[in-house]
Protein backbone atom coordinates (compact mmCIF):
# COMPACT_ATOMS: atom_id res chain seq x y z
CA UNK A 1 0.00 0.00 0.00
CA UNK A 2 2.80 2.43 0.86
CA UNK A 3 4.61 1.63 -2.39
CA UNK A 4 1.45 2.49 -4.37
CA UNK A 5 1.06 5.68 -2.35
CA UNK A 6 4.63 6.65 -3.24
CA UNK A 7 3.88 6.13 -6.96
CA UNK A 8 0.71 8.22 -6.62
CA UNK A 9 2.63 11.12 -5.04
CA UNK A 10 5.09 11.14 -7.91
CA UNK A 11 8.85 10.97 -8.26
CA UNK A 12 10.79 13.38 -6.08
CA UNK A 13 7.84 14.15 -3.76
CA UNK A 14 8.85 13.41 -0.17
CA UNK A 15 6.32 14.05 2.65
CA UNK A 16 7.77 16.10 5.47
CA UNK A 17 5.88 13.92 7.96
CA UNK A 18 3.78 10.73 7.97
CA UNK A 19 1.25 10.27 10.76
CA UNK A 20 -0.05 6.82 11.80
CA UNK A 21 -1.24 4.92 14.83
CA UNK A 22 1.09 2.39 16.48
CA UNK A 23 0.19 -0.44 14.12
CA UNK A 24 3.03 -2.95 14.28
CA UNK A 25 2.68 -4.02 10.64
CA UNK A 26 2.84 -0.40 9.47
CA UNK A 27 5.69 1.03 11.56
CA UNK A 28 8.58 -0.76 9.80
CA UNK A 29 7.37 -0.27 6.17
CA UNK A 30 6.97 3.49 6.73
CA UNK A 31 10.67 3.75 7.62
CA UNK A 32 11.62 1.63 4.58
CA UNK A 33 9.46 3.28 1.91
CA UNK A 34 9.82 6.88 3.19
CA UNK A 35 13.22 6.91 4.96
CA UNK A 36 13.58 10.71 4.69
CA UNK A 37 10.15 11.53 6.17
CA UNK A 38 9.59 12.03 9.90
CA UNK A 39 7.23 9.39 11.31
CA UNK A 40 4.76 10.72 13.91
CA UNK A 41 2.26 8.82 16.07
CA UNK A 42 -1.36 9.86 16.62
CA UNK A 43 -1.68 11.46 20.06
CA UNK A 44 -5.40 10.64 20.24
CA UNK A 45 -4.74 6.90 19.97
CA UNK A 46 -1.85 7.18 22.45
CA UNK A 47 -4.02 8.92 25.05
CA UNK A 48 -6.82 6.37 24.69
CA UNK A 49 -4.40 3.47 25.07
CA UNK A 50 -2.69 5.15 28.01
CA UNK A 51 -5.92 5.71 29.95
CA UNK A 52 -7.18 2.16 29.35
CA UNK A 53 -3.90 0.42 30.20
CA UNK A 54 -3.16 2.47 33.36
CA UNK A 55 -6.72 1.87 34.57
CA UNK A 56 -6.22 -1.88 34.11
CA UNK A 57 -2.84 -1.88 35.87
CA UNK A 58 -4.23 0.13 38.81
CA UNK A 59 -6.84 -2.44 39.81
CA UNK A 60 -9.16 -1.43 36.94
CA UNK A 61 -9.71 2.00 38.48
CA UNK A 62 -10.85 4.28 35.63
CA UNK A 63 -10.47 7.42 37.74
CA UNK A 64 -6.77 6.71 38.24
CA UNK A 65 -6.29 6.13 34.50
CA UNK A 66 -8.09 9.36 33.61
CA UNK A 67 -6.09 11.36 36.19
CA UNK A 68 -2.82 9.88 34.92
CA UNK A 69 -3.64 10.79 31.30
CA UNK A 70 -4.71 14.35 32.12
CA UNK A 71 -1.92 14.95 34.65
CA UNK A 72 1.63 13.66 34.49
CA UNK A 73 1.24 12.09 31.04
CA UNK A 74 -0.08 15.34 29.52
CA UNK A 75 2.92 17.22 30.91
CA UNK A 76 5.26 14.65 29.32
CA UNK A 77 3.62 14.91 25.90
CA UNK A 78 3.49 18.73 25.98
CA UNK A 79 7.09 19.24 27.15
CA UNK A 80 8.52 21.74 24.66
CA UNK A 81 12.18 21.17 25.57
CA UNK A 82 14.27 18.14 26.48
CA UNK A 83 14.83 19.61 29.94
CA UNK A 84 11.07 19.92 30.54
CA UNK A 85 10.62 16.37 29.28
CA UNK A 86 13.22 15.01 31.71
CA UNK A 87 11.60 16.86 34.62
CA UNK A 88 8.12 15.58 33.67
CA UNK A 89 9.35 11.96 33.45
CA UNK A 90 11.10 12.28 36.81
CA UNK A 91 7.89 13.68 38.32
CA UNK A 92 5.90 10.72 36.96
CA UNK A 93 8.36 8.20 38.38
CA UNK A 94 8.28 9.95 41.77
CA UNK A 95 4.46 10.15 42.04
CA UNK A 96 3.78 6.60 40.82
CA UNK A 97 6.67 4.88 42.55
CA UNK A 98 4.20 2.39 44.09
CA UNK A 99 2.98 1.35 40.63
CA UNK A 100 6.13 -0.02 39.06
CA UNK A 101 4.08 -1.80 36.41
CA UNK A 102 2.74 1.56 35.20
CA UNK A 103 6.24 3.05 34.96
CA UNK A 104 7.52 -0.01 33.10
CA UNK A 105 4.60 0.15 30.66
CA UNK A 106 5.15 3.86 29.92
CA UNK A 107 8.89 3.44 29.32
CA UNK A 108 8.86 0.15 27.43
CA UNK A 109 5.83 0.87 25.25
CA UNK A 110 6.22 4.57 24.47
CA UNK A 111 9.13 6.58 25.80
CA UNK A 112 12.19 4.44 25.11
CA UNK A 113 11.69 3.97 21.36
CA UNK A 114 8.94 6.37 20.30
CA UNK A 115 9.19 9.63 22.28
CA UNK A 116 10.51 11.48 19.19
CA UNK A 117 7.23 10.66 17.41
CA UNK A 118 4.79 12.44 19.74
CA UNK A 119 6.53 14.57 22.42
CA UNK A 120 6.50 18.28 21.49
CA UNK A 121 10.21 18.69 22.23
CA UNK A 122 10.84 16.67 19.05
CA UNK A 123 7.67 17.11 16.98
CA UNK A 124 8.02 20.91 17.17
CA UNK A 125 10.87 20.52 14.67
CA UNK A 126 8.64 18.82 12.07
CA UNK A 127 6.58 20.62 9.41
CA UNK A 128 3.21 18.90 9.98
CA UNK A 129 0.79 21.87 9.59
CA UNK A 130 -0.97 21.02 12.86
CA UNK A 131 -1.70 17.36 12.04
CA UNK A 132 -0.81 15.39 15.19
CA UNK A 133 -3.80 13.01 15.17
CA UNK A 134 -5.40 10.78 12.54
CA UNK A 135 -8.88 12.12 13.34
CA UNK A 136 -9.16 13.61 9.83
CA UNK A 137 -8.78 10.14 8.35
CA UNK A 138 -11.28 8.65 10.81
CA UNK A 139 -13.85 11.36 10.07
CA UNK A 140 -13.49 10.96 6.29
CA UNK A 141 -13.95 7.23 6.71
CA UNK A 142 -17.20 7.94 8.53
CA UNK A 143 -18.32 10.35 5.78
CA UNK A 144 -17.75 7.76 3.05
CA UNK A 145 -19.69 5.13 5.01
CA UNK A 146 -22.60 7.56 5.40
CA UNK A 147 -22.71 7.94 1.60
CA UNK A 148 -22.53 4.20 1.02
CA UNK A 149 -25.28 3.42 3.52
CA UNK A 150 -24.62 -0.32 3.40
CA UNK A 151 -21.66 -2.67 3.43
CA UNK A 152 -23.08 -4.46 0.40
CA UNK A 153 -23.42 -3.15 -3.16
CA UNK A 154 -22.25 -3.64 -6.72
CA UNK A 155 -19.01 -2.06 -7.95
CA UNK A 156 -20.72 0.53 -10.17
CA UNK A 157 -23.06 1.59 -7.34
CA UNK A 158 -20.18 1.97 -4.85
CA UNK A 159 -18.13 3.88 -7.43
CA UNK A 160 -20.91 6.42 -8.09
CA UNK A 161 -21.48 7.02 -4.38
CA UNK A 162 -17.78 7.45 -3.61
CA UNK A 163 -17.43 9.78 -6.60
CA UNK A 164 -20.38 11.87 -5.39
CA UNK A 165 -18.79 12.06 -1.93
CA UNK A 166 -15.53 13.37 -3.41
CA UNK A 167 -17.31 15.94 -5.59
CA UNK A 168 -19.15 17.18 -2.49
CA UNK A 169 -15.88 17.57 -0.59
CA UNK A 170 -14.22 19.43 -3.49
CA UNK A 171 -17.18 21.83 -3.63
CA UNK A 172 -16.85 22.55 0.10
CA UNK A 173 -13.12 23.16 -0.28
CA UNK A 174 -13.69 25.53 -3.22
CA UNK A 175 -16.25 27.49 -1.19
CA UNK A 176 -13.81 27.77 1.69
CA UNK A 177 -10.95 28.94 -0.55
CA UNK A 178 -13.14 31.47 -2.33
CA UNK A 179 -14.28 32.82 1.02
CA UNK A 180 -10.62 33.24 2.02
CA UNK A 181 -10.02 35.28 -1.15
CA UNK A 182 -13.10 37.52 -0.90
CA UNK A 183 -13.94 37.99 2.77
CA UNK A 184 -12.18 38.56 6.07
CA UNK A 185 -13.32 39.48 9.56
CA UNK A 186 -12.90 42.68 11.51
CA UNK A 187 -10.07 41.14 13.54
CA UNK A 188 -7.82 41.19 10.48
CA UNK A 189 -8.32 44.80 9.37
CA UNK A 190 -5.25 46.10 11.19
CA UNK A 191 -2.03 47.00 9.35
CA UNK A 192 -0.40 43.81 10.67
CA UNK A 193 -2.49 41.64 8.30
CA UNK A 194 -2.85 44.09 5.40
CA UNK A 195 -0.51 42.07 3.12
CA UNK A 196 -2.12 38.72 4.00
CA UNK A 197 -5.91 39.11 3.82
CA UNK A 198 -7.31 37.73 0.61
CA UNK A 199 -4.06 35.91 -0.12
CA UNK A 200 -3.95 33.22 2.57
CA UNK A 201 -6.56 30.89 4.07
CA UNK A 202 -8.82 31.92 6.95
CA UNK A 203 -7.44 29.14 9.11
CA UNK A 204 -3.88 30.41 8.76
CA UNK A 205 -5.02 33.92 9.76
CA UNK A 206 -6.65 32.48 12.88
CA UNK A 207 -3.44 30.64 13.76
CA UNK A 208 -1.41 33.83 13.30
CA UNK A 209 -3.91 35.68 15.53
CA UNK A 210 -3.37 33.06 18.26
CA UNK A 211 0.40 33.54 17.95
CA UNK A 212 -0.10 37.33 18.09
CA UNK A 213 -1.95 36.92 21.39
CA UNK A 214 0.84 34.68 22.66
CA UNK A 215 3.40 37.31 21.63
CA UNK A 216 1.67 39.85 23.89
CA UNK A 217 1.73 37.40 26.80
CA UNK A 218 5.46 36.81 26.39
CA UNK A 219 6.04 40.58 26.54
CA UNK A 220 9.73 41.55 26.66
CA UNK A 221 10.85 37.91 26.89
CA UNK A 222 9.49 37.10 23.44
CA UNK A 223 12.87 36.17 21.94
CA UNK A 224 13.94 34.05 24.90
CA UNK A 225 10.63 32.16 25.32
CA UNK A 226 9.23 32.06 21.77
CA UNK A 227 10.66 28.70 20.73
CA UNK A 228 9.53 29.43 17.13
CA UNK A 229 7.40 26.26 17.07
CA UNK A 230 4.76 27.85 14.86
CA UNK A 231 7.41 28.61 12.23
CA UNK A 232 8.79 25.05 12.31
CA UNK A 233 5.53 23.09 12.49
CA UNK A 234 3.12 25.26 10.48
CA UNK A 235 5.31 27.46 8.30
CA UNK A 236 3.67 30.57 9.81
CA UNK A 237 5.14 33.62 11.60
CA UNK A 238 6.06 32.85 15.19
CA UNK A 239 5.82 35.26 18.12
CA UNK A 240 9.25 36.83 17.55
CA UNK A 241 8.51 37.34 13.82
CA UNK A 242 5.26 39.11 14.74
CA UNK A 243 7.10 41.20 17.34
CA UNK A 244 9.58 42.33 14.67
CA UNK A 245 6.71 43.27 12.32
CA UNK A 246 4.90 45.21 15.05
CA UNK A 247 8.03 47.08 16.11
CA UNK A 248 8.89 47.92 12.51
CA UNK A 249 5.31 48.97 11.70
CA UNK A 250 5.47 47.16 8.34
CA UNK A 251 3.04 44.27 8.87
CA UNK A 252 3.54 40.63 8.00
CA UNK A 253 4.64 39.83 4.45
CA UNK A 254 3.81 36.77 2.37
CA UNK A 255 7.33 35.37 2.40
CA UNK A 256 6.79 34.49 6.09
CA UNK A 257 3.84 32.23 5.18
CA UNK A 258 4.40 28.76 3.74
CA UNK A 259 3.00 28.13 0.25
CA UNK A 260 0.64 25.53 1.75
CA UNK A 261 -1.48 28.33 3.24
CA UNK A 262 -1.30 30.47 0.07
CA UNK A 263 -2.79 27.85 -2.29
CA UNK A 264 -6.30 29.19 -2.86
CA UNK A 265 -7.20 27.25 -6.02
CA UNK A 266 -8.27 23.66 -6.58
CA UNK A 267 -9.73 21.70 -9.46
CA UNK A 268 -9.79 22.62 -13.16
CA UNK A 269 -6.84 24.72 -14.25
CA UNK A 270 -5.04 24.20 -10.97
CA UNK A 271 -2.90 21.16 -11.70
CA UNK A 272 0.05 23.48 -11.09
CA UNK A 273 -0.96 25.68 -8.13
CA UNK A 274 -0.68 29.42 -8.70
CA UNK A 275 0.90 31.11 -5.75
CA UNK A 276 0.44 34.76 -4.93
CA UNK A 277 3.68 36.56 -5.74
CA UNK A 278 5.13 39.08 -3.31
CA UNK A 279 5.73 41.43 -6.25
CA UNK A 280 1.96 41.78 -6.71
CA UNK A 281 1.46 43.15 -3.20
CA UNK A 282 4.41 45.51 -3.65
CA UNK A 283 2.79 46.89 -6.82
CA UNK A 284 -0.51 47.25 -4.99
CA UNK A 285 1.19 49.14 -2.16
CA UNK A 286 2.87 51.49 -4.66
CA UNK A 287 -0.46 52.20 -6.35
CA UNK A 288 -2.02 53.11 -3.02
CA UNK A 289 0.88 55.51 -2.41
CA UNK A 290 0.30 57.09 -5.85
CA UNK A 291 -3.35 57.67 -4.99
CA UNK A 292 -2.30 59.19 -1.67
CA UNK A 293 0.20 61.54 -3.38
CA UNK A 294 -2.34 62.69 -6.00
CA UNK A 295 -4.70 63.69 -3.21
CA UNK A 296 -2.09 66.04 -1.69
CA UNK A 297 -1.18 69.63 -2.48
CA UNK A 298 0.33 70.29 -5.94
CA UNK A 299 3.66 71.28 -4.36
CA UNK A 300 3.95 67.86 -2.71
CA UNK A 301 3.12 66.15 -6.03
CA UNK A 302 5.81 68.22 -7.79
CA UNK A 303 8.53 67.37 -5.23
CA UNK A 304 7.77 63.66 -5.19
CA UNK A 305 7.58 63.57 -8.99
CA UNK A 306 11.08 65.05 -9.18
CA UNK A 307 12.44 62.40 -6.76
CA UNK A 308 10.87 59.53 -8.70
CA UNK A 309 12.08 60.94 -12.03
CA UNK A 310 15.68 61.20 -10.79
CA UNK A 311 15.55 57.61 -9.56
CA UNK A 312 14.19 56.26 -12.85
CA UNK A 313 16.34 58.41 -15.17
CA UNK A 314 19.70 59.12 -13.51
CA UNK A 315 21.24 59.85 -16.93
CA UNK A 316 19.26 63.10 -17.08
CA UNK A 317 20.69 64.24 -13.77
CA UNK A 318 24.30 64.20 -15.03
CA UNK A 319 25.31 61.09 -13.05
CA UNK A 320 27.37 58.26 -14.53
CA UNK A 321 27.64 54.64 -13.42
CA UNK A 322 31.04 54.23 -11.73
CA UNK A 323 33.37 51.59 -13.13
CA UNK A 324 35.18 48.95 -11.03
CA UNK A 325 38.00 50.25 -8.84
CA UNK A 326 41.16 48.60 -10.17
CA UNK A 327 43.61 50.41 -7.88
CA UNK A 328 44.62 49.57 -4.36
CA UNK A 329 43.99 52.07 -1.61
CA UNK A 330 46.59 52.93 1.01
CA UNK A 331 50.26 53.76 1.01
CA UNK A 332 52.56 52.54 -1.80
CA UNK A 333 53.53 48.88 -1.74
CA UNK A 334 57.26 49.66 -1.49
CA UNK A 335 57.00 50.93 2.06
CA UNK A 336 57.97 48.37 4.68
CA UNK A 337 54.99 49.00 6.98
CA UNK A 338 52.47 49.35 4.15
CA UNK A 339 48.76 49.06 4.98
CA UNK A 340 47.85 48.38 1.34
CA UNK A 341 45.00 45.90 1.08
CA UNK A 342 44.58 43.12 -1.49
CA UNK A 343 41.85 43.47 -4.05
CA UNK A 344 38.71 41.77 -2.75
CA UNK A 345 37.64 38.44 -4.19
CA UNK A 346 34.72 40.09 -5.98
CA UNK A 347 36.99 42.72 -7.56
CA UNK A 348 39.36 39.99 -8.79
CA UNK A 349 36.51 38.08 -10.42
CA UNK A 350 35.23 41.25 -12.10
CA UNK A 351 38.65 41.92 -13.60
CA UNK A 352 39.05 38.37 -14.88
CA UNK A 353 36.03 38.44 -17.20
CA UNK A 354 33.01 36.13 -17.42
CA UNK A 355 32.54 33.25 -15.04
CA UNK A 356 33.07 29.66 -16.06
CA UNK A 357 30.62 27.11 -14.68
CA UNK A 358 31.78 23.92 -13.05
CA UNK A 359 30.75 21.62 -15.88
CA UNK A 360 33.08 23.60 -18.17
CA UNK A 361 36.03 23.89 -15.83
CA UNK A 362 35.91 20.96 -13.40
CA UNK A 363 34.22 17.64 -13.90
CA UNK A 364 34.93 16.37 -10.40
CA UNK A 365 32.17 18.22 -8.55
CA UNK A 366 29.84 15.91 -6.62
CA UNK A 367 26.52 14.86 -8.15
CA UNK A 368 24.59 16.27 -5.21
CA UNK A 369 26.07 19.73 -5.64
CA UNK A 370 25.56 19.60 -9.41
CA UNK A 371 21.86 18.93 -8.88
CA UNK A 372 21.38 21.60 -6.22
CA UNK A 373 23.23 24.48 -7.88
CA UNK A 374 24.02 23.62 -11.49
CA UNK A 375 26.28 26.17 -13.11
CA UNK A 376 26.92 28.18 -9.92
CA UNK A 377 30.23 26.49 -9.05
CA UNK A 378 33.42 27.55 -10.80
CA UNK A 379 36.68 25.73 -11.30
CA UNK A 380 39.35 26.15 -8.64
CA UNK A 381 41.61 27.34 -11.46
CA UNK A 382 39.70 30.64 -11.42
CA UNK A 383 40.75 31.51 -7.86
CA UNK A 384 42.87 34.68 -8.18
CA UNK A 385 46.61 33.93 -7.84
CA UNK A 386 46.96 36.62 -5.19
CA UNK A 387 44.92 34.52 -2.82
CA UNK A 388 46.52 31.16 -3.54
CA UNK A 389 49.71 32.26 -1.82
CA UNK A 390 47.74 32.90 1.38
CA UNK A 391 45.72 29.71 1.10
CA UNK A 392 47.39 26.72 2.82
CA UNK A 393 49.14 25.03 -0.08
CA UNK A 394 48.31 21.53 1.13
CA UNK A 395 44.59 22.35 0.80
CA UNK A 396 44.78 23.03 -2.95
CA UNK A 397 44.80 19.30 -3.72
CA UNK A 398 41.42 18.91 -1.97
CA UNK A 399 39.59 21.89 -3.52
CA UNK A 400 37.50 21.01 -6.58
CA UNK A 401 35.59 24.26 -7.12
CA UNK A 402 33.90 27.22 -5.49
CA UNK A 403 30.69 29.25 -5.66
CA UNK A 404 30.89 33.03 -5.34
CA UNK A 405 27.54 34.41 -4.16
CA UNK A 406 26.20 37.96 -4.55
CA UNK A 407 28.19 40.36 -2.30
CA UNK A 408 25.29 42.34 -0.83
CA UNK A 409 25.95 41.90 2.89
CA UNK A 410 23.98 38.63 2.96
CA UNK A 411 26.83 36.55 1.48
CA UNK A 412 27.24 34.22 4.49
CA UNK A 413 23.53 33.41 4.58
CA UNK A 414 23.49 33.13 0.77
CA UNK A 415 26.20 30.45 0.93
CA UNK A 416 24.14 28.48 3.45
CA UNK A 417 21.00 28.83 1.30
CA UNK A 418 22.92 27.70 -1.81
CA UNK A 419 24.20 24.60 -0.03
CA UNK A 420 21.22 23.51 2.10
CA UNK A 421 18.30 24.82 -0.01
CA UNK A 422 19.84 24.82 -3.50
CA UNK A 423 19.14 28.54 -4.13
CA UNK A 424 21.09 31.48 -2.72
CA UNK A 425 18.06 33.74 -3.18
CA UNK A 426 16.40 31.86 -0.30
CA UNK A 427 18.85 33.40 2.17
CA UNK A 428 15.88 34.95 4.00
CA UNK A 429 14.73 31.44 4.96
CA UNK A 430 18.16 30.73 6.42
CA UNK A 431 17.96 33.92 8.47
CA UNK A 432 14.48 32.99 9.77
CA UNK A 433 15.65 29.46 10.53
CA UNK A 434 18.58 30.72 12.60
CA UNK A 435 16.36 33.16 14.51
CA UNK A 436 14.10 30.26 15.42
CA UNK A 437 17.02 27.98 16.24
CA UNK A 438 18.78 30.26 18.73
CA UNK A 439 15.68 30.30 20.92
CA UNK A 440 15.70 26.51 21.38
CA UNK A 441 18.92 25.82 23.29
CA UNK A 442 20.23 27.43 26.45
CA UNK A 443 23.78 26.94 25.10
CA UNK A 444 23.31 29.72 22.54
CA UNK A 445 23.32 32.28 25.36
CA UNK A 446 26.94 31.29 26.01
CA UNK A 447 27.77 31.21 22.29
CA UNK A 448 26.66 34.82 21.77
CA UNK A 449 27.81 36.34 25.05
CA UNK A 450 28.02 39.17 25.90
CA UNK A 451 25.35 39.99 23.32
CA UNK A 452 21.72 39.18 24.20
CA UNK A 453 19.49 36.80 22.25
CA UNK A 454 17.17 39.73 21.46
CA UNK A 455 19.99 41.72 19.83
CA UNK A 456 21.20 38.66 17.94
CA UNK A 457 17.68 38.02 16.60
CA UNK A 458 17.42 41.64 15.48
CA UNK A 459 20.75 41.36 13.63
CA UNK A 460 19.95 38.10 11.86
CA UNK A 461 16.27 38.73 11.08
CA UNK A 462 16.88 41.02 8.08
CA UNK A 463 14.66 40.89 4.96
CA UNK A 464 15.45 44.19 3.29
CA UNK A 465 17.87 43.04 0.57
CA UNK A 466 21.32 44.64 0.68
CA UNK A 467 22.41 45.34 4.24
CA UNK A 468 25.18 46.95 6.25
CA UNK A 469 27.60 45.50 8.78
CA UNK A 470 24.98 45.53 11.54
CA UNK A 471 23.20 42.62 9.79
CA UNK A 472 26.21 40.61 8.58
CA UNK A 473 26.88 37.02 9.57
CA UNK A 474 29.30 36.75 12.46
CA UNK A 475 31.94 34.23 11.42
CA UNK A 476 32.14 32.29 14.67
CA UNK A 477 28.80 32.56 16.48
CA UNK A 478 26.27 32.12 13.64
CA UNK A 479 27.82 28.83 12.54
CA UNK A 480 26.82 27.02 15.76
CA UNK A 481 23.02 27.17 15.21
CA UNK A 482 23.59 26.48 11.50
CA UNK A 483 25.45 23.25 12.29
CA UNK A 484 22.94 22.14 14.93
CA UNK A 485 19.77 22.81 12.92
CA UNK A 486 20.98 21.10 9.74
CA UNK A 487 22.98 18.38 11.56
CA UNK A 488 26.04 19.43 9.59
CA UNK A 489 29.78 19.87 9.97
CA UNK A 490 30.48 23.55 9.24
CA UNK A 491 34.05 24.37 8.23
CA UNK A 492 35.41 27.91 7.86
CA UNK A 493 38.62 28.47 5.90
CA UNK A 494 40.45 31.78 5.58
CA UNK A 495 41.55 33.07 2.16
CA UNK A 496 43.50 36.27 1.59
CA UNK A 497 43.80 37.07 5.28
CA UNK A 498 47.31 38.39 5.86
CA UNK A 499 46.98 37.69 9.56
CA UNK A 500 47.76 34.03 8.92
CA UNK A 501 45.53 30.97 8.99
CA UNK A 502 42.89 32.46 11.31
CA UNK A 503 39.99 31.89 11.22
CA UNK A 504 40.18 28.19 10.39
CA UNK A 505 37.98 25.96 12.52
CA UNK A 506 35.32 23.24 12.44
CA UNK A 507 31.91 23.46 14.13
CA UNK A 508 29.93 20.31 15.03
CA UNK A 509 26.25 20.18 16.10
CA UNK A 510 25.53 20.92 19.76
CA UNK A 511 22.99 18.11 20.12
CA UNK A 512 21.85 14.93 18.37
CA UNK A 513 18.43 16.14 17.30
CA UNK A 514 17.75 13.59 14.56
CA UNK A 515 18.91 10.37 16.28
CA UNK A 516 21.89 10.20 13.92
CA UNK A 517 25.22 8.47 14.43
CA UNK A 518 27.11 11.48 13.02
CA UNK A 519 26.46 14.71 11.05
CA UNK A 520 24.89 14.03 7.66
CA UNK A 521 26.32 17.02 5.73
CA UNK A 522 29.57 18.96 5.45
CA UNK A 523 29.60 22.59 4.30
CA UNK A 524 32.84 24.49 3.73
CA UNK A 525 32.82 28.30 3.78
CA UNK A 526 35.78 30.45 2.81
CA UNK A 527 36.13 33.79 4.60
CA UNK A 528 37.73 36.03 1.97
CA UNK A 529 39.80 39.00 3.12
CA UNK A 530 37.67 39.24 6.30
CA UNK A 531 34.72 40.75 4.40
CA UNK A 532 33.18 38.16 2.05
CA UNK A 533 32.08 34.51 2.09
CA UNK A 534 32.27 31.99 -0.73
CA UNK A 535 31.24 28.33 -0.82
CA UNK A 536 33.93 25.71 -1.46
CA UNK A 537 33.56 22.22 -2.96
CA UNK A 538 36.12 19.90 -1.36
CA UNK A 539 36.82 16.20 -1.72
CA UNK A 540 35.26 14.01 1.02
CA UNK A 541 38.61 13.24 2.71
CA UNK A 542 39.86 16.82 3.16
CA UNK A 543 41.68 17.60 6.45
CA UNK A 544 39.52 19.13 9.17
CA UNK A 545 40.46 22.32 10.97
CA UNK A 546 40.54 22.49 14.80
CA UNK A 547 37.30 22.14 16.76
CA UNK A 548 36.92 25.04 19.26
CA UNK A 549 37.48 23.91 22.88
CA UNK A 550 34.19 25.45 24.01
CA UNK A 551 32.31 23.00 21.78
CA UNK A 552 33.19 20.31 24.33
CA UNK A 553 31.88 22.58 27.10
CA UNK A 554 28.55 23.39 25.42
CA UNK A 555 27.78 20.20 23.44
CA UNK A 556 25.21 17.70 24.68
CA UNK A 557 26.55 14.37 25.92
CA UNK A 558 24.85 12.61 23.00
CA UNK A 559 27.27 14.19 20.47
CA UNK A 560 30.54 14.30 22.40
CA UNK A 561 31.70 11.04 20.80
CA UNK A 562 31.32 12.55 17.32
CA UNK A 563 34.66 14.33 17.66
CA UNK A 564 36.49 10.99 17.67
CA UNK A 565 34.97 10.10 14.27
CA UNK A 566 37.02 12.87 12.67
CA UNK A 567 40.29 12.20 14.51
CA UNK A 568 42.21 11.03 11.43
CA UNK A 569 41.23 14.07 9.37
CA UNK A 570 41.99 16.36 12.31
CA UNK A 571 45.47 14.88 12.66
CA UNK A 572 46.05 15.37 8.92
CA UNK A 573 45.30 19.10 9.27
CA UNK A 574 47.64 19.47 12.25
CA UNK A 575 50.44 17.68 10.43
CA UNK A 576 50.02 19.61 7.17
CA UNK A 577 49.63 22.99 8.89
CA UNK A 578 52.77 22.45 11.02
CA UNK A 579 54.79 21.71 7.89
CA UNK A 580 53.24 24.67 6.06
CA UNK A 581 54.00 27.11 8.89
CA UNK A 582 57.55 25.76 9.16
CA UNK A 583 58.27 26.26 5.44
CA UNK A 584 56.54 29.65 5.52
CA UNK A 585 58.67 30.75 8.47
CA UNK A 586 61.90 29.70 6.74
CA UNK A 587 60.93 31.53 3.54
Amino acid sequence: MLQKLKLLLGEGVIPSAILTDKEGGLMRPVAEVFPNSRHLLCTWHINNDMEARVSFLCNKNKDVGRAFKNGVWKRIMEASTVEEYDRAVASMEDRYVRWQSVIDYVHNTWLTDHRQKFVLAWTNEVLHFGNITTCRVESQHSVVKSWLGSSQGSLDTVFRKVHASIINQVTEIKNGLESSRRRHGALFKSYLYQHLVGRVSHHSLELILEEHTRMRQLSTEVFERCGCAKLSTHGLPCACNIYMAVQGGVGLYLDLVHRFWRTLEIGDGADIPEFVEESAQVVELFRSLVDDVLARDIAVVRDISRIVHDELHPENAGFEEPGPNLTRRGRPRKQRNSTTRNLSFVEHVRNMGPRRSCDQGSSSMSTQQTRSSLGSYMSIDLIPPGFKEWLPQFMLQYIRGYCDVIPDGNCGFRCAAEFFLGDQERYGEIRSTLVGEIGKLEQYRHVYRPDSIANVSWRINWRGGQCGEEHWMITDCDLWPLATHFNAVVVILSIGNRGGLFPNFTILPLENRYESTRPTKEIVLAFVNTNHYILLDLTPDFPLQPIPPRWRELADYSVLEWESRYQTRRQAWDQYSDEFNFRRGRS
